[in-house]
């Protein structure tokens, strides 16, 4: 087995009701530190409140604090990670929330130090030599705060929704206990601080074990190659975590410790065999493989890594043991009877991977976009017509339940008749001027850079929220920020899109798609919908699925709030016929690629009609 990075939240999941390790959990984290593995902790609570609990266990690790604010390493007694609101932000901060929350007291911490104003309500014990200020303000100086600490009347779930709605989307809000919610900083919580973590220690995210209770862990859970909930955890978060062990008071996180299963391919439906899958890439296969093993009827089977063959040894060490690996895809291909081949190499070699899949009869689905053109697109729709075979492209975005009550909105002409639809995606992928897959600055290769690697899929979703649609680009725009970017060995020349927006028609029905993978700390989707009798703003996070959806129509609103989901494709794929209805075809994809094809010609014609002037 390979190494693992074991994570725990602390309060409710590690520690039993009492707050204290029990001699069982101080056992089995002993047992699996010295079998090799990593374990940390990730918890809400500062650094000086996890230092007992750290000596208790017997373990000196790393322990993400400040649900990921900071990050302490208590072997060398300093701090590794922190990530601090600036002055400004935790200003604005303090001011907007004063405005909502007329009679709140705040708390913050500020590296390894605790500020308090004098009216928050804290356990004496728990202060320690805090630091009292008649207003948080007052306090503030040029080190910013890691977290705000936000007290109210009520509980804490009382007023959560209000921050989150008033807040910008420059913050973090987050909830861990009934007494408070924590403000930090956008992009930080847990997951993105074990993500700097695995990558520091060297460890793929599938290489993770993390357990958890609360909505704040999600997250993480949602990162991590096997997530965990106790069985005392949130309703949300048992909604959407298939692995349950234990309560805290039974010591589940250490029963589970002891068996340590990573996890396993569910066994098949009764009466129904389990179909094998060959995985063909493993960057962005690592997701499809963690969807696989979660998946019922599913059995993964072989991976394979052309570039990196030890890549695809490690992804089957983790998720699928009995899995066979190798660098050769085409032999596998050619070895194979029956099954499902999930293509998730880089774009320009789909096409002969999937002849080879279809010729043998063999299932397919393919990571989006299908193809680097929409002429090779077509070409791919038509053989997968001929074969007959199934084959399917991954737009996940058709699994996030917030997407689907939009869609049947629209349908149900719940907004009366549909004006404008508009989508924005925003990612920070490429941010940096790093290109860390040089293929993908090669238009031959990716197809297009933001338009290839985002619109492909705000496109499927312009598609699919409105039916029967038919769309056309009539105008657009594109924007490259860089000639070349830097990469492993020296510069790469760039000839693709880094942000993109275009207009687009059906009928009397307007639309607008804005795309851009440069975002920086700024990863969001958002759909807004306007209609005769009303309009639908959709804004999601694409690192866990969360979405809230919110109607208004007159004096009416009505908001919904999604928890975290996986938007794997896979139960449905592996369920009856009927369930497949709502799959991406490759005629959905040749879509896609025609409507991202149109839009690069556009704006193309629109970049080459302003020079000079």
């Amino acid at each position: 087995m390979n190494r693992l990075v074991i994570v725990s939240d602390l309060d409710g999941t590690l520690l039993d009701p009492a707050g204290r390790v029990t001699d069982r959990t101080h056992a089995a984290v002993r047992a699996v530190t010295e079998d090799g593995h990593i374990f940390v902790v990730a918890t809400g609570r500062p650094v000086r409140d996890v230092r007992p609990v750290a000596e208790a266990l017997g373990h000196r690790s790393i322990a993400i604090c400040g649900n990921g604010s900071i990050s302490y390493d208590f072997a060398r007694d300093e701090v590794v990670d922190y990530r601090p609101l600036s002055r400004a932000a935790a200003a604005q901060a303090l001011t907007e929330i004063r405005q909502v929350l007329p009679e709140v007291a705040f708390g913050a911490e500020r590296r390894l130090e605790l500020v308090l104003e004098d009216g928050f309500d804290l356990d004496p014990a728990l202060c320690g030599e805090a630091v009292r200020s008649a207003r948080l303000e007052d306090a503030l100086d040029d080190r910013g705060f890691g977290k705000l600490i936000v007290q109210a009347p009520g509980t804490a779930h009382d007023y959560y929704r209000t921050l989150r709605e008033r807040l910008p989307s420059s913050f973090e809000v987050t909830v861990s206990t009934a007494a408070f919610c924590e403000v930090t900083r956008a992009g930080v919580d847990k997951a993105t601080a074990l993500t700097r973590l695995v990558r520091r220690l060297g460890v793929e995210h599938w290489e993770t074990v993390a357990f958890g209770d609360m909505p704040n862990d999600l997250p993480m859970l949602a990162w991590a190659g096997t997530a965990v909930a106790v069985a005392n955890a949130h309703p949300d978060v048992l909604a959407v975590v298939g692995q349950v062990t234990a309560a805290n008071s039974d010591d589940g996180v250490a029963r589970h410790l002891e068996r340590l299963t990573v996890t396993a391919t569910p066994p098949p439906t009764k009466g129904r065999p389990a179909m094998d899958v060959a995985l063909l890439g493993t960057r962005r296969g690592a997701t499809h493989a963690r969807w696989l093993v979660g998946a019922p009827d599913l059995r993964l089977t072989a991976v394979a890594c052309a570039a990196d063959r030890e890549s695809a040894r490690r992804l089957a060490a983790a998720l699928a043991p009995a899995a066979a690996v190798t660098d050769d895809a085409p032999a596998l291909l050619a070895a194979r009877e029956s099954g499902l081949v999930v293509v998730a190499t880089p774009t320009d070699t789909h096409d002969e991977l999937i002849e080879a899949a279809l010729e043998r009869g063999l299932g397919v689905l393919c990571e989006a976009p299908l193809a680097p053109s929409a002429a090779r697109a077509r070409k791919l729709a038509e053989r997968a017509a001929d074969s007959g075979a199934d084959a399917f492209v991954s737009f996940q975005w058709r699994e996030n339940a917030a997407v689907r009550d939009l869609r049947d909105a629209l349908a149900d002409r719940r907004l009366g008749e549909l004006l404008t639809l508009e989508i924005d995606f925003h990612d920070d992928s490429q941010a940096s001027p790093a290109a860390a897959s040089p293929w993908r600055e090669r238009r031959e290769l990716a197809g297009g850079g933001a338009l290839a690697e985002l619109g492909t899929h705000a496109f499927d979703l312009l598609r699919f929220t409105t039916g029967a649609l038919d769309w056309a680009v009539e105008w657009g725009w594109t924007e490259q920020l860089h000639a070349q970017r830097i990469g492993a060995g020296g510069p790469v020349p760039t000839d693709v899109d880094d942000l993109a927006q275009c207009w687009l028609r059906a009928s009397a029905t307007r639309a607008r798609v804005a795309v851009s993978r440069i975002s920086a700390g700024h990863r969001r989707l958002e759909l807004f919908a306007l209609g005769s009798l009303g309009s639908a703003r959709l804004v999601a996070d694409p690192s866990d699925g969360s979405a809230v959806l919110t109607f208004r129509g007159g004096s009416r609103t009505a908001q919904q709030t999604y928890a975290p989901a996986t938007m794997s494709p896979y139960p449905r794929l592996a369920g009856a016929p009927g369930a497949r209805a709502d799959l991406a075809t490759f005629e959905d994809g040749l879509a896609a690629a025609e409507l991202v094809e149109q839009a690069v010609r556009s704006g193309k014609q629109h970049t080459d009609s302003t020079v000079g002037e």
